[in-house]
């Protein structure tokens, strides 16, 4: 019954009920776009149906005009989204971006590709070690084991920023926007930043594959997160 499986909870298995129970809420989701967008669900639900893992935070990938302070008194400010989509980007929908870019402030404007990126909530060592380790292979570079201390398990950062890009366009000062390259290098970088997207979508599809196909649920190791964090190498 629902009281016997609420005392046989572990620490992972609540962690992954409450994050699931979060999913498609708009009202808890920070995200510019408020939900997971359309191209991490196949990611979201590959990691979600594997018993010892669960995502916190997914990102298939998406291209922006960002706005930030310039350095000063408002460098710790945070900055803002002129534009953003997962879907690519032309260099049209970057300049409408930039006809309303107003700042009561000195700002920079940015086009950026941001590439995919996920954070997952391990039940033990052993599993995030073997995420880890295959992202790794598959060229996600930059992954790896980000917290060993949290009761609920460790953290995996599932992420790759060699194919990252910003193009710095311009910036607001005095009220007027000055506008750096010339229409054609934005139409350039646009078309750049949408090619790598797509080729990041492609990296991700056989990330997905993978995780299908090659990970399974540690079945045969009963341990719990604090005998792992006990073991683990130093």
């Amino acid at each position: 019954d629902a009281m016997k499986a609420d005392s046989e909870d572990t620490p992972f298995s609540f962690a992954k009920r409450r994050a699931l129970g979060r999913l498609g809420d708009e009202s808890l989701d920070k995200a510019p776009a408020g939900a997971v967008d359309e191209a991490a669900v196949p990611l979201v639900t590959a990691v979600n149906d594997l018993e010892a893992y669960v995502t916190t935070s997914t990102c298939a990938g998406r291209c922006v005009v960002y706005a930030a302070p310039l350095l000063g008194d408002d460098a710790k400010r945070r900055g803002r989204w002129l534009y953003c989509s997962h879907e690519g980007v032309t260099g049209s929908a970057v300049r409408s971006a930039l006809a309303s870019f107003e700042s009561s402030t000195e700002e920079t404007a940015t086009l950026k590709f941001e590439p995919p990126l996920a954070h997952v909530r391990c039940a033990t060592l052993k599993a995030a070690d073997r995420l880890a380790k295959l992202a790794l292979r598959l060229g996600y570079r930059e992954s790896g084991i980000t917290s060993l201390t949290a009761p609920a398990g460790p953290l995996v950062a599932l992420r790759s920023t060699a194919a990252a890009l910003a193009a710095p366009l311009g910036y607001f000062r005095e009220g007027r926007w000055h506008q750096l390259p010339d229409d054609d290098y934005i139409d350039h970088v646009a078309a750049l930043a949408t090619k790598r997207l797509d080729a990041a979508r492609h990296k991700l599809a056989t990330l997905v594959d993978a995780l299908r196909q090659e990970l399974k649920d540690d079945d045969d190791d009963d341990r719990d997160f604090d005998d792992d964090a006990e073991n683990a190498p130093l």
